[in-house]
């Protein structure tokens, strides 16, 4: 037979504590709080992406690049440019704004999103912020809404960030290839026309 737990002097059973409105906008301010950073981090990941797509396309549309690579080097370059392209889209994805285009029931509409608050008329809304009371329904919604919208920008970033990397790091490496002379014959040799211009 099990021994019934019994409870010590200094503890506490818990209870029901109702949230209060300053703690459900605290939530709320941290949901938006994430949505600010992660568009601010998402505007420089697009100056650098855009940037780097810059320079890789101004070293290979240099006169002579192109004709001294070869079909395989042409290819790695082809890649490397459509992963930083897709890093910049990815980026731009982050950034691009969320409106509902539904107009929403005279029921549904909320004082949260601005989206709804323009098809209010001022003497009824009015009247709902007098009441100076949180609608909790309105706000766990809202909140909730905001979450994943900042967790799907958290993503995008980070997918946009990684095809970045890899993009610089295929580019680089067929670079540095071609800066030490590795593998002439498969990827081309762009000292060929160095030398050339040395021998005139």
């Amino acid at each position: 037979m099990g021994r019934k737990r019994s409870t010590k002097p200094d503890e506490v059973p818990p209870e029901e504590v109702e949230i209060s409105d300053e703690l459900a906008w605290r939530v709320h301010d941290n949901a938006k709080g994430w949505i600010v950073q992660v568009d601010a981090k998402a505007t420089a990941a697009l100056a650098i992406e855009a940037a780097v797509l810059g320079l890789a396309l101004a070293l290979i549309t240099t006169s002579g690049v192109l004709a001294e690579l070869t079909t395989l080097s042409r290819w790695i370059i082809a890649g490397g440019i459509v992963l930083l392209f897709m890093s910049l889209v990815l980026s731009l994805t982050v950034l691009r704004p969320r409106v509902k285009l539904n107009e929403p029931k005279p029921e549904d509409r909320g004082y949260l999103y601005f989206g709804h608050l323009r098809h209010w008329k001022k003497e009824e809304l009015s009247r709902v912020l007098a009441r100076n009371a949180v609608n909790d329904d309105q706000l766990a919604d809202q909140v909730i809404k905001m979450s994943m919208i900042a967790w799907r920008k958290h993503l995008w970033l980070k997918w946009s960030l990684v095809f970045l990397l890899i993009g610089i790091a295929v580019i680089g490496a067929l670079y540095l290839a071609f800066l030490l002379g590795l593998f002439p014959d498969e990827l081309g040799d762009l000292t060929q026309p160095a030398r050339a211009e040395e021998c005139r």
